[in-house]
């Protein structure tokens, strides 16, 4: 799931998107307290941002910053926050200098290296939480 928008503005000067606040701890947050989580616990929280992806995916935007401290707990939901790092697949360049942005221990290679991104590279992302968890 995505953090519900509540305004989205594209216009100039600044795009920009407003979020609703979320009550919760965040991934990170989490496995620093209790640690790594066991596969039945993993699967829901995967899912939900799973299905984010594929969510934003079909609308045509890559997150680009996929991490556990982007994946907020809010009950037995989890969602996916902060898209400061997005890219619309149909603009060729996400700021003003084509550079890689995102965390670089979650970033798809192909992030890293400033090549095309595709949902697929937030896939990449996913799959490392899954790993470290």
């Amino acid at each position: 799931m995505v953090v519900p928008a509540t305004r989205v503005d594209r216009g100039p000067p600044r795009p920009h998107l407003l979020i609703e606040y979320v009550e919760g701890p965040n991934l990170h947050d989490l496995m620093l307290r209790h640690g790594p989580l066991a596969p039945e616990q993993l699967l829901p929280p995967a899912v939900h941002v799973a299905g984010a992806l594929h969510f934003i995916a079909t609308r045509g935007y890559v997150h680009l910053d996929v991490k556990p401290g982007n994946i907020l707990i809010k009950g037995e939901r989890a969602l996916l926050t902060d898209f400061g790092f997005a890219k619309d697949l149909a603009l060729t360049a996400i700021t003003g200098q084509e550079m890689a942005l995102g965390t670089p221990n979650y970033m798809a290679p192909e992030q890293i290296k400033e090549q095309n991104v595709t949902p697929a590279s937030d896939q990449f992302g996913l799959a490392v939480i899954a790993y470290e968890l």
